[in-house]
């Protein structure tokens, strides 16, 4: 896309959002909503920039519900992005709009196993997986994979955290509901009253 296609498409986008709200607004609404609106195209375009960064591709798929069976556990999904390489493997993409969210710690495990059990979900090699962190200070990519972690493993990384995930499911799928210890305590905070989590934490 040129830049001026870019500028059409974002205004397109974000005025078909907004539309439904500025047609009741007061002049302060209007206001505020043409200040969010600004606010809005500039994330879009920002993102727009990043991906222009890639290598080429075609989006696959967007927020289509997938049903999933790992051991005996049942999972709904609503996977946020799929593109799909040239080479016809997988990006699987989840958008995060609050505060920056890392993949990996410092010891290359993920924070989180959403994007690995979204890689169950998929019938295509998975070249990457990342989280998009969308705010107004920085608009990147933070993920693991061929092309955004190239001296890691990532066949095998992929297949020790789908591992991980396997055993997880057969875990809960057999009554362990046991609360993982190495949670901050702000991440834990809905388990708190029930499991004493914090505690547990200061007696160790």
């Amino acid at each position: 896309w040129s830049d001026d296609e870019v500028g059409k498409r974002v205004a397109g986008a974000v005025n078909g959002v907004f539309a439904r709200q500025r047609r009741h607004a007061d002049a302060v609404l209007a206001a505020l909503l043409e200040l969010e609106s600004r606010r809005a195209a500039r994330l879009l375009r920002g993102v727009i920039e990043l991906d222009r960064t890639r290598e080429a591709f075609a989006i696959a798929d967007a927020e289509t519900p997938r049903d999933l069976s790992i051991e005996k556990l049942r999972l709904r999904l609503r996977v946020d992005r799929i593109d799909r390489l040239e080479n016809g493997e997988l990006v699987i993409l989840d958008y995060k709009t609050g505060q920056r969210k890392i993949f990996m710690s410092r010891d290359g495990m993920p924070k989180d196993l959403q994007l690995v059990i979204y890689a169950f979900a998929v019938d295509k090699p998975v070249s990457d997986l990342g989280l998009v962190n969308v705010d107004s200070r920085t608009i990147e990519i933070s993920g693991a994979g061929k092309s955004l972690t190239p001296d890691l493993d990532w066949n095998k990384a992929l297949r020790d955290w789908r591992r991980e995930v396997e055993i997880g499911a057969k875990e809960m799928s057999h009554g362990d509901v046991r609360v993982n210890g190495y949670l901050s305590r702000l991440a834990a905070r809905p388990l708190a009253l029930l499991s004493r989590f914090a505690e547990l934490r200061r007696d160790d």
